[in-house]
């Protein structure tokens, strides 16, 4: 039964500790050692190597923890653990080759180099930075390589994967569509990852801005 003022403070501590956890997923400094590729924006879906979240010591890793179920929910022995042909890896990306955040109202091009390191398949998914689900619009939020038959392959086997508000003349089957003054991001999944994706042999370039607005938002 808490009077008005523990009421304002605990609807300020709400408001307080979304942002924090927010700023915390989106733009932490925790991220640096987590960056997959050198010099580049992708990173590790899962920040640690324990899906538990704990170190060695068996101490919490609040950061890492408090990043990853801001974004997602369930952990698996097999999408932190090196098993090669088998389980899951997933890296993520806010920001384009200039260290912009991805905006929806920008259209950007991803270029995924020919023999994705996934045994299995591998998927392209853009997410609403705000419910951090599924990009809600009337076309869809991902590709994946088990259903590209409308999605057209260069002639070394690479895709160009359009995002943006409208496609691309002559693009219309490798866009994924993004909402005007959204903010969002990506997240690459490789199922039954290979030794290419271990050793970093096969790289995923930066996100490249195609056309739109420079700024950092």
């Amino acid at each position: 039964n808490p009077d008005n003022n523990s009421k304002k403070i605990l609807d300020e501590a709400a408001i307080v500790g979304n942002l924090m956890t927010k700023n915390i997923a989106y733009d932490s400094p925790i991220k640096a050692p987590w960056i997959y590729y050198p010099g580049k924006n992708w990173e590790l879906g899962i920040m640690t190597d324990n899906p538990s979240f704990e170190d060695e010591r068996n101490a919490t890793q609040i950061l890492p923890r408090t990043s990853y179920v801001y974004e997602a929910i369930t952990t698996a022995d097999n999408m932190v653990k090196k098993i090669i042909g088998s389980g899951s890896k997933y890296l993520g990306n806010f920001r384009d080759a200039n260290d912009n955040y991805l905006v929806g109202s920008n259209t950007y091009k991803l270029h995924v180099p020919p023999n994705v390191p996934a045994e299995q398949f591998w998927s392209l998914d853009a997410y609403d930075t705000e419910t951090r689900s599924l990009i809600k619009s009337d076309a869809r939020s991902s590709i994946t390589g088990v259903n590209l038959a409308n999605v057209t392959q260069n002639s070394d086997g690479s895709y160009d994967i359009y995002m943006g508000p409208e496609p691309l003349a002559g693009q219309e089957g490798n866009w994924i569509k993004t909402n005007p003054d959204e903010g969002f991001f990506v997240i690459f999944r490789f199922y039954g990852p290979t030794e290419a994706y271990y050793d970093k042999s096969w790289q995923l370039p930066n996100i490249e801005l195609v056309k739109g607005d420079v700024r950092i938002h």
